[in-house]
C-alpha cells in the first residue's frame, strides 16, 4: 500500500504522486491513511499538487473533496499523468525567489500571484491594507492589526493573523480560516461574525476556524472538527 502513493514537500506545500498502475480506491485509501498518520505534520498545508494516476475528472473531484473536507487543504491542483516527470509543479514554484507583479484583481499594492482559484500574497499585509479576492487567499507572511482579508473562498495565513478576516464572503459557511497564530481583531465566515476575547490564550501551533452549527469554532489544525 505504501508504494501506491509518494509524498513530497513541507507543511506550506505538498506534492502527492500516485503510481500510474494504482487502483483509484486503493490510492484514495493510501492517501487518507498517510495524512491521518501524520496529521500534525501536514496540518494546514495550503496547497497540494497531485501528479500521476491518470485520474478522471470525477476521481479528481472526489480526491479534492476529501483533501479539503477531511484534512483542511485549501488548494488542490492536478497534473496530467502524461506530462513530463521533470516538469516543475506550479504551486511549489511560487516559493522560489523570483520577480512577480501584483495581481490585477487585487485593489492593494501587495506583492502577489494568482494560481487557479487562489491568490498567494508574498509579503506581510500591513495596517490599512485590504485584500479582496474572488477565491482563496494564502498569505505567506503575517496579517497585521488594522489589515483586512476578504475572500469568497478560504483564507490561510502562514504567519500571525492579527487583523480582520472574512472567508466565504458571498455567504459560503463551509469555508475555513487557518493561521499559524490565529489572533484576529474580527473573524467572519459567511454571515457569522466572531471577536476574540481580550484574555484569549496564545498558542504556538496552527489553528483552524470553521462554522459548526451557528458558531465559529477554533481548534488545532491537526484535528478535524466534525
Amino acid at each position: 500500500m505504501r508504494d501506491i502513493v509518494a509524498f513530497k514537500g513541507k507543511q506550506s506545500s505538498l506534492e502527492i504522486e500516485i503510481a500510474s498502475d494504482a487502483d483509484f480506491s486503493d490510492a484514495l485509501k493510501a492517501i487518507a491513511e498517510r495524512l491521518e498518520a501524520k496529521r500534525s505534520f501536514f496540518a494546514g498545508s495550503a496547497c497540494v499538487n497531485v501528479v500521476g494516476g491518470s485520474l478522471s475528472e470525477e476521481q479528481q473531484k472526489e480526491l479534492e473533496t476529501m483533501l479539503k473536507r477531511d484534512f483542511g487543504m485549501l488548494s488542490v491542483d492536478f497534473d496530467s499523468a502524461n506530462k513530463p516527470k521533470s516538469r516543475i509543479p506550479r504551486v511549489p514554484r511560487l516559493f522560489q525567489k523570483e520577480e512577480s507583479a501584483p495581481v490585477s484583481e487585487l485593489k492593494s499594492d501587495v506583492l502577489s500571484k494568482k494560481v487557479g482559484s487562489a491568490v498567494f500574497v508574498m509579503e506581510t499585509v500591513r495596517n490599512g491594507q485590504r485584500i479582496d479576492f474572488d477565491g482563496d487567499i494564502v498569505v505567506c507572511g503575517d496579517v497585521n492589526f488594522g489589515a483586512e482579508l476578504v475572500a469568497t473562498g478560504n483564507i490561510a495565513v502562514m504567519g500571525a493573523l492579527r487583523g480582520k478576516a472574512h472567508a466565504g464572503s458571498m455567504g459560503d459557511e463551509t469555508c475555513v480560516v487557518t493561521a499559524y497564530r490565529l489572533a484576529p481583531q474580527q473573524l467572519r465566515i459567511g454571515g457569522i461574525i466572531a471577536i476574540a476575547p481580550k484574555n484569549a490564550q496564545q498558542v504556538n501551533y496552527p489553528e483552524i476556524a470553521r462554522v459548526v452549527g451557528d458558531t465559529i469554532v477554533i481548534a488545532p489544525a491537526s484535528r478535524v472538527i466534525k
